[in-house]
Order: C-alpha cells, then sequence, then structure tokens
C-alpha cells in the first residue's frame, strides 16, 4: 500500500506528464536509448568473453606446442642433430613469444571487460531508477 507520500510523488509526475507531455516523450526516448546502450555493453561484453576465451585456448596451444619442441630439441641434442636443435630451439622460442603476447592481450581484455562491466552495471541501475517514474 502506497504511503501518502509516494501518492503525492505520483500524482505530480502525473500532473507533469499531462501538462507538459513532450517532455515525457523525450524522457522516453531517453529511457529506449539507455536500454538500447544497455543492449549494446551487454553483447560487447559477451563479444569479448569470447575473446578472451579463445586467446586462452590459442596461449595454452603455443604453451603446448613450446613445451613439444623443447622435448624436440633435446631429442635433437641427444642425437646431435644440430640443425634439429637449432630449428626446434627457435620454434620454442617463437612460442614462448607468442604465450606472453597472447597473456599480455588476455589482461588487457580482462581489464576491459571489468570496466565495460561496471558501466554496464551503472546503466542498468540508472535504467531501473528511470523506470520507476
Amino acid at each position: 500500500m502506497l504511503g501518502d507520500k509516494e501518492i503525492d510523488v505520483e500524482l505530480q509526475r502525473l500532473k507533469q506528464e499531462l501538462l507538459f507531455p513532450d517532455q515525457f516523450t523525450e524522457s522516453k526516448m531517453c529511457k529506449e536509448s539507455m536500454q538500447q546502450a544497455s543492449n549494446s555493453l551487454r553483447h560487447s561484453t559477451q563479444s569479448l568473453q569470447k575473446l578472451c576465451s579463445d586467446l586462452r585456448i590459442m596461449r595454452q596451444k603455443s604453451v603446448n606446442k613450446a613445451n613439444a619442441s623443447h622435448n624436440q630439441a633435446q631429442k635433437a641434442l641427444i642425437e646431435q642433430n644440430m640443425a634439429a636443435v637449432f630449428q626446434h630451439s627457435v620454434d620454442k622460442a617463437v612460442h614462448i613469444r607468442l604465450a606472453e603476447a597472447m597473456k599480455a592481450r588476455v589482461e588487457q581484455v580482462e581489464a576491459t571487460l571489468a570496466t565495460l562491466n561496471q558501466h554496464t552495471q551503472v546503466l542498468e541501475n540508472l535504467l531501473e531508477i528511470i523506470s520507476r517514474y
């Protein structure tokens, strides 16, 4: 049950809507625009989460390839195949650098995701407040 204060606030809002209908049309458009922005932010968040997941998978593959190259270089060393040792060592170095670069990108994407989630939450809180009126 609404108290006297809530009823007064609602009556004031209705009065304003009747006296100044254009303001409420603009308000509705603003609310719809904010809703679209919220949906867009949510979609962007999902895309970034997918990107982050893909980067983690690619990073793990590079780590696995670096380990495999290390093992192959060890075998080649035992066989005294210096050309293979060199090639596998280069492969290992390349995959380690790729893994490090992807790790840095994952950290950047995660930081961006955190910021984006905060902004989305703020926008959704504003929308919730606006929808009460």
